[in-house]
C-alpha cells in the first residue's frame, strides 16, 4: 500500500495536505486513542487499528474508496486482510 501511494504522489496525481491539516490529522488520532485507551494510550497496543486507519488513509489520497468489503455487514465485522487490496494494482 505504502509502495502504491509513493509511486501515485511521485507521479503527481495528488498533493499533500497543508502542514496545518497533518497537525491537526495528527492530534485529532492522539485524541481519540487518548479516549479510548485513557491514560496508558502511549502504550496501548494500536498497531492493528493504526494500520487500517493508515490504509484507508492511503486509499483516499489515491482516490479509490477505503470501503474494501462488498457488503455493509462484511465491512461492519469481518477483520481486514491483503486479499482486501489486492484489486488497488489494476486500478492504477
Amino acid at each position: 500500500m505504502k509502495s502504491k501511494w509513493l509511486a501515485h504522489f511521485l507521479a503527481g496525481k495528488f498533493k499533500l495536505p497543508t502542514i496545518g491539516e497533518m497537525e491537526a490529522d495528527v492530534k485529532k488520532w492522539e485524541k481519540c486513542m487518548k479516549y479510548y485507551a485513557n491514560e496508558s494510550y502511549k502504550r496501548s497496543c494500536i498497531s492493528v487499528l493504526l494500520q487500517i486507519y493508515c490504509n484507508d488513509q492511503i486509499c483516499k489520497d489515491m482516490g479509490f474508496n477505503p470501503r474494501r468489503k462488498k457488503w455493509l455487514l462484511a465491512e461492519l465485522f469481518a477483520p481486514y486482510c491483503p486479499d482486501d487490496y489486492k484489486y488497488l494494482c489494476w486500478q492504477m
